[in-house]
């Protein structure tokens, strides 16, 4: 029961009769290596972010294949909440996804661009490639990302980047919730957000 739980939520992977760790968490050293690190000192913010917002919180990074990874999450209280299961997202329809690809250099950058499907999962999803662009720089300019009804029609979500010591964006933070609720507390949860992100960059280990 337990081990088809873990498999079906994609944290181990199937090997004849035996399982392994699944490939994504071995390759960002999940048990004991950055990856673990990241999340054992992102959670305690995330929790208190979500107590702060009233709204669900998500880890992300981005995987060797350029796709945003939810990796942990804290999710609301509230009845009305969204959530999530942890796993990959085009990149490019997620505010942690564009936070992600802000981080990157031009060159990976580009490669991604000309290497991708764009496809719309929402009326309103980026698809187009100058667009992307435009929007990414956006981000790198302001510092976060903020997405309505991209990936989720009904769900709107801000995004800010964690960096480690060297300044290089490792992970983001997003905090998502209903549109019409975001919209009401937008700034206050930016700026929560925001905080956060600095507090948990500054904290991580060299």
């Amino acid at each position: 029961m337990l081990l088809g739980t873990l498999e079906a939520r994609g944290y181990i992977e199937r090997h004849g009769r035996e399982y392994r760790i699944a490939r994504r968490y071995a390759e960002f050293g999940w048990v004991a290596g950055e990856l673990g690190i990241l999340i054992r000192a992102s959670k305690p913010y995330m929790a208190r972010l979500t107590d702060q917002t009233g709204e669900s919180t998500f880890l992300g990074v981005l995987t060797t294949n350029r796709e945003m990874e939810y990796v942990e999450k804290v999710t609301s209280a509230s009845p009305l909440r969204y959530d999530a299961e942890l796993g990959t997202r085009a990149a490019y329809a997620t505010t942690n996804g564009l936070v992600l690809l802000a981080g990157l250099n031009d060159a990976e950058l580009e490669t991604y661009i000309a290497t991708t499907s764009f496809k719309a999962l929402t009326p309103v999803t980026i698809t187009d490639k100058e667009q992307l662009l435009d929007e990414i720089q956006r981000v790198r300019q302001q510092g976060y990302a903020t997405l309505i009804d991209s990936h989720v029609v009904g769900a709107a979500g801000v995004s800010a980047p964690v960096r480690n010591q060297k300044g290089e964006t490792v992970a983001a933070i997003c905090v998502i919730a209903p549109v019409s609720r975001f919209k009401t507390k937008a700034r206050a949860i930016t700026d929560a957000l925001l905080s956060t992100c600095k507090e948990i960059s500054s904290n991580l280990p060299a």
